[in-house]
């Protein structure tokens, strides 16, 4: 199989003299959109909240006794005014809070579908590795320069082993690159994004969390170091 590479750039949007080598399994994997629509269908779906509520004939108030008796008055039959049938009576089929829109996609299906996507990505050049991210001052024009050093003006996805809070503020206001840390990307926001902004240590998480490596190589929560 041939090898794959990509080239690695600093953040002024120059090609350096390193070159990454990737790992065949998750950037030359098979491409599977049904499955990538699944999951991302799935993962609409579990963000999705029902928050419209009408009342069935429970939960209506009144209605404690029947509004006529049964015979003799020439009316029709009713035993409730908390009916669907009246007015102000309860709802049929109404939308319910209760509603549980949940899908249950599991991890196989999940990395396969990233592994789609990254497939896409690399295939069609989508795919820039940084050697690092430092800003001088944690300020939105010192991380739109990143952006114009890409010339990236569709929505962008800049991932990082770490993130840091300076970082956080500077990329916050502008509205087509969004932060991640690598291990949190998923096929979701991926699939709707046009490029892939990763440093090297960010890509190396990420393959080795697709992969399902039992050790890895630095602790997420106690590393101090930041890309």
């Amino acid at each position: 199989m041939k090898k794959l590479t990509l080239p690695i750039y600093n953040q002024l949007g120059k090609k350096t003299d390193e070159v990454l080598d990737l790992d065949p399994a998750i950037f030359a994997g098979k491409i599977n959109p049904p499955l990538v629509s699944q999951v991302v269908i799935s993962q609409n779906s579990n963000q999705r909240m029902a928050t419209r509520h009408t009342k069935d004939r429970s939960e209506v108030r009144g209605g404690g006794r029947k509004p006529w008796k049964q015979k003799g008055t020439g009316r029709a039959r009713h035993g409730s005014i908390r009916s669907p049938l009246w007015k102000g009576g309860g709802v049929t089929f109404g939308p319910r809070k209760d509603r549980n829109f949940s899908k249950k996609i599991n991890k196989k299906m999940r990395k396969a579908a990233l592994i789609s996507i990254l497939t896409d990505k690399f295939n069609n050049d989508k795919i820039k590795v940084l050697n690092k991210v430092v800003l001088d001052r944690a300020k939105t024009k010192e991380a739109a320069k990143l952006l114009a050093a890409f010339k990236l003006e569709k929505k962008s996805i800049l991932a990082l082993f770490k993130i840091s809070q300076g970082l956080k503020r500077a990329v916050n206001n502008l509205p087509n690159l969004f932060l991640f840390e690598s291990r949190n990307l998923n096929p979701r926001d991926l699939m709707t994004s046009d490029f892939l902004l990763i440093s090297k240590k960010g890509i190396e998480n990420l393959s080795q969390i697709i992969l399902g490596s039992s050790k890895p190589k630095e602790s997420y929560g106690n590393s101090k170091e930041k890309d």
